[in-house]
Formats: structure tokens, sequence, C-alpha cells
């Protein structure tokens, strides 16, 4: 049951019910609300807009929804058979339809994605396979910075042509989010520990062009510590990552630079 007041005075405007599966997750966007519906031929995903009492988006799935938010607040749900559909809930738009391959459907666990420079960035996430090694990684989730934690498949759609540019397994990586500084790659870290001696550990940063996701620059040993702060310093072409006992830093060139008009600290 519901019942839909007017914001200024309190008047009630409507009462009425709707067929939501309580056992499903409910997101809400704004004055939107984003639920499962159960009904006689079976789930179906829907977008209600209580201020016009009408269903903006509605879509029938079968078994398990996988579903994620972007930063820029737009949902992202699988669909079948596999189509990955983001939608501007705020606009009532759609911003992407993209078919999935099945293999990165196969024993999937969970869904985060994020954006930039014109592209989505999607993490199909599963528990995957790892040689053996001495040392294994972790992510930097202690950090104070703005953070997409992935593992698993990366997948870099073109959101103009809903075409996949690249696709790469990664360890557990997490993704520090700088949109405001329009760079055109991706500054991952994690922990990296030994198996053997949990007191030998160290810092891994990974810097991936967002255009190709090849590695650019790897560095693997850096000493361990929280980070708390990023800054950007556009006329030296740096950018300078602070720790509560380090400081390290990115230096690249002019032609990976792309000077934003918002260059202030995160």
């Amino acid at each position: 049951s519901y019942t839909v007041y007017k914001s200024a005075t309190g008047e009630i405007l409507r009462t009425g019910r709707l067929d939501i599966e309580v056992n499903q997750q409910r997101r809400v966007f704004g004055r939107k609300l984003c639920y499962v519906a159960r009904t006689e031929k079976g789930l179906r995903i829907r977008i209600w807009d209580p201020l016009h009492d009408r269903i903006e988006f509605d879509e029938p799935f079968e078994g398990r929804l996988y579903s994620a938010v972007t930063p820029n607040q737009e949902l992202a749900v699988i669909l079948p058979p596999g189509r990955l559909v983001i939608l501007d809930v705020a606009a009532n738009q759609k911003r992407l339809d993209f078919q999935l391959d099945p293999a990165d459907l196969a024993n999937l666990n969970y869904m985060r994605i994020f954006n930039g420079n014109g592209r989505y960035f999607v993490n199909l996430q599963r528990a995957i396979r790892v040689p053996p090694s001495r040392t294994y990684s972790y992510y930097a989730s202690d950090t104070f910075l703005d953070a997409v934690h992935v593992q698993g498949e990366l997948l870099a759609i073109n959101r103009e042509h809903s075409k996949l540019e690249w696709k790469r397994t990664l360890p557990q990586r997490s993704v520090m989010r700088t949109p405001q500084y329009r760079l055109p790659f991706l500054i991952t870290m994690s922990g990296v520990r030994d198996r053997w001696n949990g007191n030998r550990q160290s810092l891994l940063v990974e810097v991936i062009d967002e255009a190709t996701g090849e590695t650019i620059a790897l560095k693997t040993n850096l000493r361990p510590d929280r980070i708390v702060q990023c800054t950007y310093q556009p006329e030296h072409s740096r950018i300078r990552f602070y720790g509560l006992k380090t400081l390290f830093g990115l230096k690249f060139d002019r032609a990976r630079q792309r000077i934003s008009t918002e260059d202030r600290p995160l």
C-alpha cells in the first residue's frame, strides 16, 4: 500500500497498491521507484512514477535479477536474453542496450558499473581461478577516495555506438574515480600480500588505457598505506596521491592529458 502526499502542504493526493515482490530489492531514484512485480506470467522489473501514477519501464526477466546503479544514478539491468540495459531513470531515457556474450554471464555473481569519457565500464564478477602464486591481491578498500572495487571481467562499452571496445580479466582491484579530471586512463590500486608471510605487504598501482584496455604503467612494490587524498596538476601533467605516511605521483605526457575546468582535490 502507498500514500502520495503533496509535499508543500501534506495533503493526501492519492492512495493505492503496487504488486511488489517484497523478497526482491527495491531502489529509489528521486521520486521514482524501481521494483519487481510478480504477475501471472512471471516476474517483471518496473519503474513507477508516483506523481503521474505511471509505469515508465516494464520488462520481464527470469531467475536472478542482476542490477547496479552507476555513479551518475543510472540504472543498469541484465534482461533476457543477456541484454544489458542502462536507463536514465530521472529523464526516462534509455542510455544503452547492449547484447552481452553468454559466456560472460556464466556463473555470474555480481555486476558493478561506472562510466567515463563516453564509455560504460562493466564489471561482471564471478569466482575465478587464480594460478598458484606466492602473493595475492586485495581491494584498496580503506581509501578515502571514491573507488569502484572490481574483480573478474571488465568490459569497456562505447556508449554512443553500443560497441564493445575491449575486455580483460582483473584480480581484485580498486578503480579510483576521478571524473572531474577527464583522464583517458583508469588508475587502479590493490594491496599485495605474501601468502606465507602476512607481514610482507605492498601497494600495487596499475594505469590502464581507457581506449584499449592495455597497461600503460605498473608498479607493484609501493609502501602499503591508506590513500586519503588526490591532487591534479595539469600544468605539470601530474597526479599525486597522498597516504597517511607516503606520497607518490603519476607523471604523464601532454598527449594523455585533457585539462578540466575543475582542477581541485577530491
